[in-house]
């Protein structure tokens, strides 16, 4: 296989999973960046900052401020009062209920697929993975930056 044959297969692997979760935020009636909101919370214990959020969403840090904003006045985030720079998003009792019906749906989904793979074939997926993004953050830096 050519690089540009693997390339171009690889994207068309990654664009068709981007888009079965807009899919399903489409299904849920949820925007993209509040369903990736809401499936971000349930995945790392139900709370975020803005900056945690921003960092793992691909959607700007203005969209993820409005998704916090709009999903904070219909009561399925609240902001904790606590002390520090950046308080932390959780999701309310009726964000959880929200999750319950469509990120826990889909957490659900990904683990039937999950155990259809072998631990070796996991473990290979990850590392070539792994290798692959820190080679393209390398290659990034070096556009980037000339060095």
């Amino acid at each position: 296989m050519t690089y540009r044959e693997f390339m171009k297969i690889y994207n068309e692997c990654t664009k068709q999973t981007e888009e079965q979760y807009r899919r399903l935020a489409k299904h849920f009636r949820l925007s993209d960046s509040a369903f990736q909101i809401i499936y971000y919370l349930r995945v790392n214990g139900g709370t975020g900052t803005l900056t945690e959020l921003y960092r793992h969403l691909f959607v700007s840090k203005q969209t993820v401020y409005s998704s916090l904003q709009s999903l904070e006045k219909a009561g399925i985030v609240a902001q904790a009062e606590t002390k520090g720079k950046e308080k932390p998003f959780t999701l309310t009792r009726t964000g959880i209920r929200l999750a319950q019906q469509t990120a826990d749906k889909i957490l659900a989904a990904e683990e039937r697929i999950y155990k259809l793979f072998e631990d070796k074939e996991t473990e290979r997926y990850l590392r070539f993975e792994r290798r692959f993004t820190d080679a393209l953050i390398r290659e990034t830096e070096i556009i980037l930056h000339g060095s």
